[in-house]
């Protein structure tokens, strides 16, 4: 243990007498573990770290399995049959996560508040007490039952001040008394938007087939995955052909994905909570550890740089200390002390640097990476840090050790530092260059990759003109508002009123946004069949809009009209649809006239306008076909879905004046707003925009977070090549000298170390294109409609690569070239 002190001690005189470089050096290491160290947190809280529910390897979400793919959310009839036919599971919840918005008036104006509706089991599915009070019990849950509410801790410090008191209290939601039966823990956060639950009060037997909760279940103590894997896959069938009997057997095409639809043909998946949670974040996350990975081992070519050049300069003190009686081992043991020592100092700083980066990365990280942000810097990753640390203290230590630890002590004591720099020495300097290169070369392709690819989708027409338009989300009381004459008696006046506000040239009303959830429906067409003699149809997106949608989101009228004050609930019921559907069943063919049977409407619609396509979906889908109707025909049994479930939106068309303040125009439209309802809750004032660009979060993020390490890996691989030339200048100063005093010109001597950084530069290069290549397939899925071996990226990433390498070279070959003979040699 003394030893082990004065070692210590002796390592921190060591690095002190050179600040320089130590201060380089903790550089270095602080960015590199730092962003590892980030990165392990959010992969942590995601991938590795067990769900805060109790036996959470347990626990499954159930999804619907559809050839077309997976789709999330069931319908409450396909619950109830679940739960009551499902027997490798213990028990089965139902959850809904639309964020559906709850009206508390808060000091005369409403509040909005995010809630989940639960069945009566959820909290004892997950397996998570309440810290005050109770859960929902069975009676809770029946149809007429008495309100009732679980809150959040942070709803019960935000509203209460924490007062215990607060349980048995009422809160009016949306006009109705419900008592505060639990609170829960302060990290139970699940849906994460959810700041209340409520029960879902259904009767399954007469249940909604609308798709929009979820199911999750808890496995049999005993019973293994696969066993409910099998079960489901057999179940779902039956409960299929119960539900849907005319879709088995027709030969119908198959209804698009969506929330709200009941679709053909399906099973039932199983798949782990987590993985249905966050499974969608693997590859992207994997990708930016290797990224952040490669810093740091950059950074670690570098640090083995520069305790080369150090190791060189220090062999007549090694020299000597070995021949006044000190091991080898002693030695080896010293110097892997110095390296631990200024590694562990790095990872220090590293994780000042992770503290003070984590919040910023989830912040301007998609919605799923976001509510990771209640998990910090715990036990575990302070541990991973330094681990990470004296892995890295020993990677980049153990080289530079190995070099030194065995001198020549007659040679060493007789010569100075003649004998200081060695071809194998300068041989690893170089092989720790080419290595920096080719982890930089692989960074700089994955960028430009990512970065040629948001670029192609940002240049992609949305078929809307978000310029000057704002929305605001309001939640609609289905009390008042759950029919279709409630619709229309809440958006023409509240239209009318917001119009009227200075700077506002238009305004409309619609159940979903472009990019936002909305609706699916099922229709046919009358007088047509199949080849199973079945009316032709499928599952198209719904949407109900009022007056004034197209003009004021500039969405393109190609025939037909747009809808009118006069297309009243007792008008006849009209639609109009957008090209993709056109072209599914009339294609070449004048649409206009035609009427549908669409879902719980019992008279045919007439279509009466065609519009352009909207990339609903956002811009890496294709533009879904869609059915607009008015909002004041929509059937009232979907009316109250609609307002219960989902949001409306008001969406204006503004002066640019007044777009260019959109927080007092938002504010000029809510008191328009409560002017007519003073009890509708009012959130989220975006800018369109912006909107736009948030269903690209994943691909900002992603591209964002390589762009800056690969510019990272620039500097410090720039930095490396300099390092180690610069190096190889200083200890070949005598043999330079002596060149150009025997005739050597200084264009000569600059192209001697000139060929050295090249042969380091195309030993990396090569290495880098094929760690590229066959890392390729890993970013094919992070990229939209290009090739992952784009040659246009390749060119210009290798060419960027190269000329600053050459760069770098340059500066040192320029060096030696100035170099004095005559000086030189006197130096010796």
């Amino acid at each position: 243990m003394r030893s082990l002190r004065l070692d210590l001690l002796f390592a921190l005189r060591t690095l002190r007498k050179s600040p320089g470089t130590t201060g380089a050096a903790l550089l270095m290491l602080a960015l590199g573990i730092g962003a590892n160290t980030a990165i392990f947190t959010v992969i942590d809280a995601a991938m590795l770290r067990p769900l805060p529910f109790a036996e959470p390897h347990r626990l499954v979400q159930l999804e619907r399995d559809h050839p077309i793919g997976r789709l999330a959310h069931s319908s409450e009839l396909r619950f109830d049959r679940v739960r009551r036919g499902a027997t490798t599971l213990a028990a089965i919840a139902a959850y809904d996560d639309l964020g559906a918005g709850y009206s508390l008036l808060n000091d005369g104006r409403p509040q909005r508040l995010e809630g989940s509706k639960v069945s009566h089991d959820f909290f004892e599915v997950l397996g998570v007490r309440p810290l005050f009070g109770r859960t929902f019990q069975q009676e809770d849950d029946l149809p007429g039952a008495a309100g009732t509410v679980v809150l959040s801790h942070r709803l019960w410090r935000s509203r209460f001040g924490a007062d215990p008191t607060a349980l048995g209290s009422r809160l009016n939601l949306n006009g109705e008394d419900f008592e505060i039966v639990g609170i829960m823990p302060p990290r139970f956060a699940f849906p994460h938007t959810a700041e209340l639950w409520l029960p879902f009060r259904i009767a399954y037997r007469e249940g909604s087939a609308a798709n929009y909760l979820r199911m999750v279940g808890r496995i049999s103590a005993g019973r293994e995955l696969a066993s409910a894997e099998a079960e489901m896959l057999t179940l779902g069938r039956r409960i299929d052909a119960e539900l849907n009997p005319e879709n088995h057997g027709s030969k119908n095409a198959p209804p698009e994905s969506g929330q709200l639809e009941e679709s053909q043909g399906e099973t039932l998946a199983v798949v782990p909570l987590q993985r249905a949670l966050y499974g969608h974040l693997g590859t992207a996350l994997l990708v930016l550890a290797a990224a952040v990975g490669s810093i740091l081992l950059i950074a670690c070519a570098n640090l083995a740089s520069l305790q080369l050049a150090r190791s060189a300069a220090r062999k007549q003190e090694m020299a000597l200390r070995v021949a006044l009686g000190a091991s080898r081992r002693r030695l080896l043991r010293q110097l892997l002390t110095e390296s631990l020592t200024l590694s562990i100092a790095g990872g220090a700083l590293g994780v000042l640097v992770a503290s003070l980066a984590l919040q910023p990365l989830l912040a301007i990280g998609p919605e799923d990476i976001a509510q990771l942000s209640r998990f910090g810097l715990d036990l575990r990753v302070l541990g991973f840090a330094l681990a990470l640390s004296m892995a890295t203290g020993l990677l980049s230590g153990l080289i530079p050790a190995l070099t030194a630890w065995n001198p020549s002590v007659e040679r060493h004591l007789r010569g100075g530092t003649k004998a200081s720099g060695g071809h194998r020495r300068r041989l690893t300097g170089l092989a720790l260059v080419s290595a920096e290169l080719a982890l930089t070369l692989v960074l700089l392709l994955a960028a430009g990759l990512l970065i040629k690819s948001f670029a192609g989708l940002r240049a992609i027409e949305p078929g809307i003109e978000p310029q000057d338009v704002l929305t605001l989300r309001v939640s609609l009381p289905e009390a008042r508002y759950g029919s279709g004459a409630g619709l229309e008696r809440f958006q023409r006046p509240v239209l009318e009123a917001i119009e009227a506000v200075p700077g506002v040239r238009r305004a409309a009303l619609a159940n979903s946004l472009p990019t936002t959830l909305g609706p699916h429906s099922v229709y046919s067409i009358p007088g047509t069949a199949d080849a199973a003699s079945q009316p032709i149809g499928g599952s198209v997106d719904y949407r109900s809009i009022s007056p004034g949608y197209f003009e004021t989101l500039g969405i393109q009228r190609l025939r037909g009209r747009e809808f009118q004050p006069a297309d009243s609930s007792g008008s006849e019921p009209v639609v109009i649809i957008n090209r993709a559907f056109a072209q599914r069943h009339w294609a070449g063919v004048d649409p206009l006239g035609e009427t549908l049977l669409l879902d719980g409407i019992p008279a045919p619609v007439r279509i009466v306008g065609v519009v352009a396509n909207v990339r609903e979906l956002g811009a890496t889908q294709q533009a879904p076909a869609i059915v607009y109707a008015p909002n004041s025909q929509v059937p009232d049994e979907l009316a109250a879905m609609l307002t219960r479930l989902l949001h409306f939106f008001v969406v204006v068309k503004a002066e640019a004046a007044a777009a260019s303040n959109p927080g007092q125009l938002t504010t000029a439209m809510s008191e328009a707003i409560w002017s007519f309802d003073g009890e509708v809750p009012i959130s989220h004032p975006r800018v369109m925009d912006e909107l736009l660009s948030a269903h690209l979060q994943n691909e900002t993020f992603n591209t964002l977070l390589l762009t800056l390490l690969s510019a990272t890996a620039l500097i410090l691989t720039a930095v490396g090549i300099y390092g180690v030339l610069a190096h190889w200048v200083g200890q070949r100063r005598r043999e330079l000298g002596i060149r150009r005093a025997l005739g050597a010109t200084r264009s000569q001597v600059a192209a001697l170390v000139l060929r050295e950084g090249a042969v380091a530069i195309l030993g990396g290069i090569a290495l880098g294109l094929v760690a590229a290549g066959l890392s390729a397939r890993w970013l094919q899925s992070l990229l939209h409609d290009m090739d992952a071996l784009d040659p246009a990226v390749y060119g210009a990433a290798t060419a960027l690569l190269v000329l600053l390498a050459l760069f770098a070279t340059y500066l040192p070959a320029r060096r030696a070239s100035r170099s004095d003979p005559l000086q030189s040699l006197r130096a010796e």
